[in-house]
């Protein structure tokens, strides 16, 4: 049986009026993998707006996907309708409690057992090892070098067969290769999933997978920060070190702010980052004094891709296994990058990296030579608040004009002054705009276009209802009713 309900709902946007619709009919049409009809309900809705029904799967046709079609209601859904046949047995992989490195010959373990609780003895296993590249986070701040243009697509490593034992275990062993093609000093890691197929004396298979993620470190390191930094408050930093497997593990290193070195004038928007190298390399992928730290790219727009220039502030971190740890420091406006090194149980070398921009919310100039900045503090603000954003341009002279939107009219829109090359905005969040808003910005310069759309929701609180659920149990006598 396929039981089924719908609401049926007006919608008119322009008045803001959203509404249920009484008594309205409806016909619900099912309708087969074919899109041919099966049969049909017609319903009518209730004072709540809703109606509901049911359907038999069929069972004269082929299976699959099904369709039920509410016709005079514009609405629809889909559902499976499949043969089912109840598996006898479960496979399940088992991935390594101990840690590997590159080139290790790692040991998968599996077992098949049947639903009777008895392991399944000599049954035929078939398996197979696929590696997939993962890159770290801080990596893709800086993509866009077709020289080391990175594929994450499945690569199989190796295949074979085995069979379950007595006790309806099978190992599957396979040795963990990194792909060479990868910069190491990008700190790639490798996902290694296993997968295997178990078929049994009666034919019947059952398959299983798990996954092995192994790296040239033992450890990774995570560095965050709100986008929206003001030079009136310290710069909060969210400092985590993870194994490979996301367990937190305790590590101790440094933090390193570096400011970063801008171009003598803005470089304007590349019109495809197919144009954009923003890391480079060495030939042997070092840099020639030995380090493995990447390198910045002077002239490009993206400031998030400028060289480290001097160091600004230092501080040593310690994190405890459990959660991530915050750090404090306070930077004058400019652009930045912060620089975590720490070493894993190995001994080997882990990093993060993390750009940020301090900016002064009640500047008239900006001062980064950047073509454009533009960030927001909240994308959903309630009603009563403000909304703030800040934008920004490196340029000598540059005026953006800024337009603010609600029900799909222009309620207010106006240009920067003449001499501002930094503007704070602030829109006072008024109870009709209720819904949600949209801040518009756009400035040209140098004929490359810079504009900015950001969706503020204004979410309905004023109708949220606290909703408890009490029991009160008066004492009773044996044989009388509870209310």
């Amino acid at each position: 049986t396929i039981q089924f309900k719908g609401i049926v709902i007006n919608v008119d946007k322009r008045g803001n009026n959203y509404e249920i619709v009484k008594n309205k009919s409806v016909t619900v049409a099912f309708r087969d993998a074919n899109y041919q009809q099966i049969s049909q309900l017609e319903l009518k809705t209730n004072d709540f707006g809703s109606f509901s029904g049911s359907f038999t799967a069929p069972a004269d046709r082929g299976t699959g996907v099904m369709t039920l079609d509410a016709q005079g209601a514009n609405g629809n859904c889909q559902l499976r309708v499949e043969e089912y046949k109840r598996p006898k047995f479960s496979v399940e992989i088992n991935p390594p409690a101990d840690g590997y490195k590159l080139g290790d010959e790692v040991s998968v373990g599996g077992v098949a057992t049947a639903y009777t609780g008895a392991a399944l003895d000599s049954a035929s296993v078939s398996y197979r090892v696929v590696r997939t590249v993962r890159m770290p986070y801080w990596w893709y701040y800086w993509w866009g070098c077709s020289r080391y243009n990175i594929s994450t697509a499945d690569q199989q490593i190796t295949s074979g067969k085995t069979k379950t034992g007595p006790d309806g275990k099978f190992n599957i062993k396979f040795t963990a290769k990194p792909d060479l093609s990868i910069p190491k000093s990008g700190e790639p890691s490798f996902d290694f999933k296993v997968y295997a197929d178990v078929t049994d004396s009666a034919g019947e298979t059952r398959s299983g997978e798990g996954m092995v993620r192994v790296g040239y470190t033992a450890m990774e390191a995570k560095l965050g920060a709100d986008p929206w930094q003001t030079s009136d408050k310290a710069v909060a930093l969210r400092v985590e070190t993870l194994t490979l497997d996301g367990k937190p593990v305790t590590a101790e290193g440094v933090i390193e702010i570096f400011a970063l070195d801008q171009p003598q004038k803005p470089v304007r928007k590349e019109l495809s980052s197919e144009f954009s190298c923003w890391w480079g390399y060495a030939e042997d992928d070092t840099q020639k004094n030995g380090s493995d730290q990447l390198k910045g790219i002077t002239e490009t727009s993206d400031w998030r891709q400028w060289p480290e220039g001097k160091t600004v502030d230092k501080k040593p971190f310690i994190t405890d296994g459990k959660a991530a740890q915050k750090i404090e420091l306070k930077l004058q406006p400019g652009a930045y990058k912060a620089v975590l090194t720490t070493n894993d149980r190995f001994g080997a070398k882990v990093k993060a990296v993390l750009p940020i921009m301090v900016f002064d919310p009640a500047a008239r100039k900006f001062g980064v030579k950047t073509p454009e900045y533009f960030a927001v503090k909240n994308v959903s603000v309630e009603a009563g608040d403000k909304f703030n954003a800040i934008w920004g341009t490196g340029y000598e002279k540059g005026r953006v004009y800024v337009e603010i939107a609600h029900d799909d009219k222009i309620i207010k829109k106006y240009w920067t002054a003449p001499g501002d090359t930094a503007h704070f905005i602030e829109v006072p969040v008024l109870e009709e705009y209720r819904g949600g808003f949209a801040v518009i910005t756009t400035f040209v310069k140098e004929n490359r276009l810079y504009t900015n759309t950001t969706n503020v929701s204004v979410p309905w609180s004023n109708k949220r209802y606290d909703i408890s659920f009490e029991t009160f149990r008066s004492k009773l006598l044996p044989g009388q009713n509870e209310t």
